[in-house]
């Protein structure tokens, strides 16, 4: 997964015929890197936001989530005068998208290529798996 510091922006865009799957995304102060560099005690205070972050991006070519995020600033219960970051993995996969079953943060979707008409179920637990794959650059971005 990726860090998104503040005043950045999560930019996506696929490939033409692949659509865009949100494997994870969380957002606050989850661990120092790159965004957090001291502690003011309140490293480890998040919000999972990847059920937003779907309704925005997942099953779309291309999204675009700035950092700070009015509505995932909600979400968090870290306090209002700390700089928050957003944490994403995603993964993007040929043909459509169309969701089957969600429940809370957890979804079934199933992805087909809309040129072959065969279908192959994908888990969003399952793409999360693909997001240390630095070699397979066309489909983890």
């Amino acid at each position: 997964m990726d860090e998104y510091c503040q005043w950045e922006e999560l930019e996506i865009s696929c490939e033409r015929g692949e659509v865009i799957v949100i494997s994870a995304a969380y957002y606050g102060r989850m661990q120092y890197g790159r965004c957090i560099r001291r502690d003011y005690g309140y490293v480890g205070c998040y919000a999972d936001v990847r059920a937003l972050a779907d309704t925005r991006c997942s099953g779309h070519r291309s999204c675009r989530i700035s950092v700070p995020d009015k509505l995932f600033d909600g979400t968090t219960p870290c306090p209002e005068d700390l700089k928050l970051y957003l944490m994403a993995g995603y993964t993007c996969v040929k043909g459509g998208i169309i969701p089957v079953d969600c429940l809370y943060t957890l979804c079934s979707i199933y992805a087909y290529d809309r040129e072959l008409a065969s279908g192959a179920s994908v888990s969003l637990d399952d793409a999360d798996d693909n997001d240390d794959d630095d070699d397979d650059e066309s489909m983890n971005r």
